[in-house]
């Protein structure tokens, strides 16, 4: 049941609300308070089900995009965001998948100047799957 709740929260606001997310973030960034962004993705398709229905063409319309997914607090100031991608990473690691990734990155580079955060962070094999693999260069802003 709470899988199903969490699956209509996250559909909820990924699809309806999502400009008024961005239009959201985009007045807070003016402000400077985001400092990092950060993009994580799920291990397992199990852990992909716990926000995103198995349903193929919500998964091919989430598939490279970056969703808002939290806020990185330092207390009860927000600091950062963080955001999800359904893809896993060995789905990523597919030269076939190439696109994908480059889309990831430009998205991301879009977030950054949107929000006006300073850094990007990849979570766990990110970095160098898209350095090895795509040959995206991990420079600033990511690290």
């Amino acid at each position: 049941m709470k899988r199903y709740l969490r699956q209509v929260t996250f559909l909820t606001y990924a699809l309806v609300l999502r400009w008024p997310i961005w239009l959201l973030l985009w007045f807070v960034g003016r402000f400077g308070i985001f400092k990092t962004i950060f993009l994580i993705y799920p291990t397992d398709s199990s852990e992909c089900l716990d926000f995103c229905p198995n349903i193929a063409w919500l998964r091919r319309f989430f598939s490279g995009r970056p969703t808002p997914a939290g806020l990185i607090m330092n207390g009860w100031l927000p600091v950062g965001l963080y955001l999800v991608v359904p893809n896993p990473a060995l789905e990523l690691m597919r030269k076939k998948n190439r696109s994908i990734v480059h889309d990831i990155v430009r998205r991301m580079l879009w977030i950054k100047k949107l929000t006006g955060a300073r850094t990007i962070g990849l979570a766990g094999q990110l970095g160098p799957i898209f350095e090895k693999r795509h040959g995206i260069p991990m420079e600033p802003p990511f690290y």
